[in-house]
């Protein structure tokens, strides 16, 4: 089931590759569980665990609803948020004004940032087995 949010939302829907929230709403004294939240052009949808009991969805429009969101779900996000900020600054800082941010994930258990550079940004290679046995090996002179 699914409750649509035309004016606003304290839900933070999926977008810009974060992660949406989640929760619980109350709606004439039933708590349902926010499984997702999704942004649909001005909407906000509200993704329940199961269905709301009255068919007629008219019966709920101008109800009083009371949703809780998951403080912890949601600092975690807003974190690794920041994270990214702070990653691409630096990365700028660095690399120069020319990088670019060009796409990013925030989940709850990590953060993900892709930047554009016009050349490798690969600074250090790990050697390989093989070269790292040949730099043990004494050399025949």
């Amino acid at each position: 089931m699914c409750i649509r949010d035309r004016d606003r939302s304290a839900y933070y829907p999926t977008s810009g590759g974060q992660a949406h929230d989640i929760g619980t709403i109350e709606i004439e004294g039933e708590v349902y569980n926010v499984s997702s939240c999704e942004k649909v052009g001005k909407c906000v949808l509200h993704i329940l665990d199961r269905p709301l009991p009255n068919p007629d969805n008219s019966f709920y429009v101008g109800k009083k609803v009371v949703g809780q969101i998951d403080e912890g779900r949601r600092r975690q996000l807003r974190c690794h948020h920041t994270a990214t900020h702070i990653v691409f600054a630096a990365c700028r800082k660095v690399l120069g004004p020319h990088v670019w941010q060009n796409g990013a994930k925030k989940t709850t258990d990590q953060a993900h940032l892709d930047i554009t550079h016009f050349t490798s940004c690969l600074l250090y290679t790990s050697p390989s087995p093989r070269d790292r046995q040949k730099s043990r090996m004494p050399s025949s002179a």
